[in-house]
C-alpha cells in the first residue's frame, strides 16, 4: 500500500519523534535500594538517676542578621544519552536526527496523530517543544478521542500522517 519511500520516511519520523520524547522527558532510573543489615542488638539501659535541674540561660542575644544567598543557575543535566544533541547522536549512528539537530531539516513539518488530548496533549507539545526548537522541524500533532476508529479510516483514505503513536499496540 505504501511506497518503499513512503515506509522509510514513516520509519524516519517515528524515530526522531520517538527520540525527542526520549529526550525530553529524559531517562530517570530509580536507585537500587541498599543492602540493609539487622540491627544489633540491645540491652536494657541500668537504672539511672533523675536529671540534674537545669536553669535557664542568664541572657541571649538576637542572632546576627542574615543576607540571602546569591542567585544560583540550575544545575546542568548532564544528559549524555544517545540523541540528547548532535555529536551523541553521530556517535550512536543516529545520522538523521544528527542531521536534524544540524539544522539540516529546519522548516521540515512532520504531521503526527495519536491518542492524546486535553491535558495529555499539552503535556506531549511541551514535551517535544525541545526537540523542536533544537532542530527547526514543526511537529504538528493531532489528536483523538477516537484514534483507534479514525486511523484505519485515513490509512484507506491515502491520508496517512507522517509519525503515528499507537497506544498500546498489539490488543
Amino acid at each position: 500500500m505504501f511506497g518503499k519511500i513512503s515506509v522509510r520516511f514513516i520509519v524516519m519520523a517515528s524515530v526522531i519523534a520517538a527520540l525527542a520524547v526520549f529526550v525530553a522527558c529524559g531517562p530517570t532510573a530509580t536507585p537500587a535500594p541498599q543492602p540493609t543489615t539487622a540491627p544489633a542488638p540491645t540491652q536494657v539501659p541500668a537504672a539511672t538517676q533523675a536529671p540534674a535541674p537545669t536553669q535557664a540561660p542568664a541572657s541571649t542575644q538576637a542572632p546576627a542578621p542574615t543576607q540571602a544567598a546569591a542567585p544560583t543557575q540550575p544545575p546542568a543535566t548532564g544528559d549524555k544519552s544517545a540523541g540528547a544533541d548532535a555529536a551523541s547522536a553521530k556517535a550512536a549512528g543516529l545520522t538523521a536526527l544528527a542531521d536534524a539537530y544540524d539544522g539540516k531539516l529546519k522548516g521540515k513539518v512532520v504531521t503526527m496523530t495519536g491518542p492524546f488530548t486535553d491535558e495529555d496533549a499539552v503535556k506531549f507539545a511541551s514535551n517535544i517543544k525541545p526537540f523542536e526548537d533544537a532542530t527547526g522541524i514543526d511537529i504538528q500533532y493531532e489528536g483523538s478521542k477516537e484514534f483507534e476508529a479514525t486511523i484505519s479510516a485515513r490509512l484507506q483514505a491515502g491520508d496517512a500522517p507522517d509519525v503515528i503513536d499507537f497506544p498500546q499496540p498489539g490488543l
